[in-house]
């Protein structure tokens, strides 16, 4: 019997449970009256796997489990961040990264128009992307 190993560097959006508890509190008044079957789905009382999911079916967010030995640091101004993580969490990747020879974005703003670019539609106006957007450093067991 063997265990795989993957280590991992990521850029992106954190969904954890307190992010999408901040977008379902936006999503479902109005999902209430024009999506209720989406209203009905999600407007239990534990919404977090079953909404990562439908956010990694029509968003593209990937879903990290069994993550260990975890650090990650805002990508606003590189403090290490206070968020809740958890066993696994689902993250919506950026489209580009630092490399050697250039910085990926002019700055923060760009990022957060990439994010709104792709999921703007479900997250609210005042969504603090200062807390969720990240970079990740860490390894998966399995």
């Amino acid at each position: 019997m063997s265990m795989d190993i993957s280590v991992f560097h990521s850029y992106g959006l954190l969904i954890s449970e307190n992010s999408i508890s901040k977008i379902l509190s936006y999503l479902l008044p109005i999902w209430k009256t024009k999506e209720p079957d989406l209203y009905n789905r999600f407007s239990g009382a534990d919404p977090f796997p079953d909404f990562g999911d439908y956010l990694n079916t029509h968003y593209g967010v990937n879903l990290y489990g069994n993550a260990d030995a975890l650090r990650y640091y805002r990508i606003c101004d590189q403090e290490a961040s206070e968020q809740e993580i958890g066993d696994y969490f689902y993250f919506l990747d950026l489209n580009r990264s630092p490399s050697l020879f250039h910085t990926a974005y002019a700055d923060f703003e760009e990022i957060i128009q990439e994010v709104k670019s792709r999921i703007g539609d479900i997250l609210p106006p005042d969504f603090p992307f200062e807390e969720y957007l990240l970079e990740i450093l860490g390894e998966t067991w399995g």
